[in-house]
């Protein structure tokens, strides 16, 4: 039976008396024998759906009816599978040859779609098919046929959790971004892109068409906050609600102290990345800008990458601006935000300043019809001035500075908070080790206390390397700044009048305390070469017997923590001497190294990080 419209008389809707006598296609045998009983209804209903959807994409085409391949014919079948044995709703090889499957679940909405593919094809859009606005496009047409039913949302997560894919790889997901424009620019901006394509099927046309308005639609798209509290980027909607884009796939990273984050991709064509950096409670008031390099390779005046950044602040509370990129004096491309008045941000023109900063989400967007923009560079915070310890010279030798522990001198002359404003030193983990060569810790006794403990020294050297060490942490108050002068080498020698901090800040006197050695438990045996339990009774003897030891104040034992003691105290303490307040100097080339020299024979060089 075949059912003709009275009001498109070139509209047809072919009903099989069962859905078995159709041969078009591949469909499956596997049908319910009641369901032929409401084939008729079917087609009724497939009839009056594409009244509807010739009279919607007439409009939105702005044609008449003779302007598509005529007649429009639909024919109902049962399950429609392709050769993979994948499943289909509808088929549309040319406007006579419009497939409805009579079991989907949405034959209103399926037929719509493929009608809309009727068009496509009688306007040149394919083939060859490209899913991107083929697919794309007649997903999108479902809202325009019915704007209540919404069952094109059920796509767009698939669009939402990956950004980073290319458009033109695309698919049905790709109806966001259509329905994104036809909601912010204009139904006739779509239709002229369509017909568009039609005429040009190049990727660059398209991509230009897209250009200006691209960077908005990620930002409307970001499902974040702070973008949208600052009207930097509105959720789209859809009939009368907002469409749920919490499903936006961004990359997070925390920053938690003053380390390097790294950052690596390849931004694809017409394509978007999000990152959301939060930067933790103790540093956020100290950290005087956030600087993104980008790698050396980036051509910086390409106006088809486009970054923002929204920032949630104390002071502005939330902020969104378009970011300039820049060239370092390496060549490499970066965008910095500003936290503090400082010389960098001074001298690199920043006027923006955001104070204390929580968060901040950056989008990333190109609208590159093929080049791929290769991203390699590093995300770092910029704080007060800290300088990490590399070389130690001892007595006209180098004693190491091993690379699983540190020792920073931290120097905040700019904090907004005056209490916090200071020099700060902090020995982490295994910050020095001692050289096998100076073994001879003078005489190794036999302690009262331990008459059985027997040690070799350079045992005793292995045992405190890899279990012992001198860590702390100490804080000053910056009271003057003294003299300023020049010296021979081309350093700067800087005079700081300091006192120690109160309170826990400066607390980290561990030379004060009776033990020599700060020594681990729980590996002494297995650390040493020795096996199990029974042997450590006789190391956790061996460190009472260190730590009960006299050394004498000329030893090397001695030496070294003395070293320990004048380093993190910046020379005011000569073992029993008062920590508590003092004149220090040190020494500055280029601010970017740092040299203390405690006498002739004793001087720290750190490299400023």
């Amino acid at each position: 039976m075949t059912l003709i419209s009275t009001e498109h008389l070139a509209l047809k809707v072919h009903v099989p008396t069962n859905v078995l006598s159709t041969e078009a296609g591949n469909f499956s045998p596997e049908l319910a024998d009641s369901m032929d009983q409401n084939l008729l209804a079917i087609g009724e209903r497939v009839l009056e759906a594409g009244e509807r959807s010739l009279y919607k994409f007439f409009d939105f085409f702005d044609i008449g009816d003779y302007d598509i391949d005529i007649p429009v014919e639909l024919w109902i079948t049962g399950d429609i599978f392709n050769d993979e044995g994948d499943y289909y709703l509808g088929l549309c090889f040319n406007c006579q040859q419009i497939y409805i499957n009579a079991w989907g679940y949405k034959i209103e909405e399926t037929t719509a779609h493929e009608i809309f593919h009727c068009f496509q094809h009688s306007l040149g859009m394919w083939p060859p098919i490209q899913k991107w606005i083929v697919e794309g496009g007649a997903k999108m047409s479902e809202d325009i046929y019915e704007k209540s039913h919404n069952f094109e949302h059920n796509v767009y997560p698939k669009y939402l959790r990956h950004p980073e894919t290319s458009l033109f790889e695309k698919s049905y997901e790709a109806a966001l971004i259509w329905y994104e424009k036809y909601q912010t620019n204009s139904p006739d901006a779509v239709k002229l892109q369509y017909l568009a394509f039609a005429a040009d099927t190049s990727r660059g046309t398209h991509a230009n068409l897209l250009k200006d308005d691209w960077h908005q639609y990620a930002l409307d798209l970001s499902n974040n906050s702070i973008v949208y509290d600052t009207n930097a980027g509105k959720k789209p909607t859809d009939h009368g609600g907002e469409i749920n884009v919490s499903e936006s796939g961004s990359v997070n990273i925390y920053q938690s102290n003053y380390s390097t984050s790294r950052w690596a991709f390849d931004l694809q064509p017409l394509s978007a990345r999000y990152y959301v950096i939060t930067i933790g409670a103790a540093i956020r008031n100290k950290a005087n800008l956030i600087r993104f390099t980008l790698g050396q390779d980036l051509d910086i005046n390409n106006d088809n990458l486009k970054i923002s950044a929204a920032i949630k602040a104390t002071q502005p509370d939330k902020s969104h601006k378009m970011v300039a990129l820049k060239k370092t004096e390496k060549g490499e491309a970066y965008f910095q935000l500003c936290f503090k008045e400082n010389t960098i941000c001074k001298n690199d023109n920043e006027q923006d300043i955001y104070e204390d900063p929580y968060q901040i989400f950056v989008t990333i967007t190109s609208t590159e019809p093929d080049q791929i923009f290769s991203i390699n560079g590093t995300i770092d915070l910029f704080g007060p001035n800290r300088y990490e310890l590399d070389e130690i010279h001892f007595n006209d030798g180098t004693l190491q500075v091993p690379d699983v522990g540190k020792f920073e001198i931290i120097i905040d002359t700019d904090n907004e908070n005056e209490e916090d404003r200071g020099i700060y030193l902090v020995a982490s983990k295994h910050w020095m080790a001692f050289d096998t060569e100076f073994y001879g810790w003078d005489e190794f006794g036999d302690p009262v206390t331990n008459p059985d403990v027997k040690v070799h020294p350079t045992r005793l050297t292995g045992y405190v390397n890899k279990l012992c060490r001198f860590r702390g942490n100490m804080g000053y108050d910056i009271e003057s700044l003294g003299e300023t002068k020049k010296l021979d080498d081309g350093w700067i020698e800087r005079t700081f009048k300091i006192k120690r901090k109160e309170g826990d800040e400066g607390s980290g006197n561990f030379y004060k305390t009776k033990q020599k050695f700060v020594c681990g438990k729980p590996k002494a045996g297995t650390d040493l070469g020795t096996f199990g339990f029974p042997f450590y009774a006789a190391y956790a003897k061996m460190l009472a017997a260190i730590n009960a030891t006299d050394y004498g104040a000329d030893s090397f034992a001695m030496k070294l923590r003395h070293i320990f003691a004048k380093n993190i105290s910046l020379g005011l303490v000569d073992n029993n001497d008062s920590d508590t307040e003092g004149e220090v100097k040190m020494e500055f080339f280029t601010d970017q190294l740092l040299r203390i020299k405690y006498s002739d024979n004793l001087i720290f060089y750190y490299t400023k990080k």
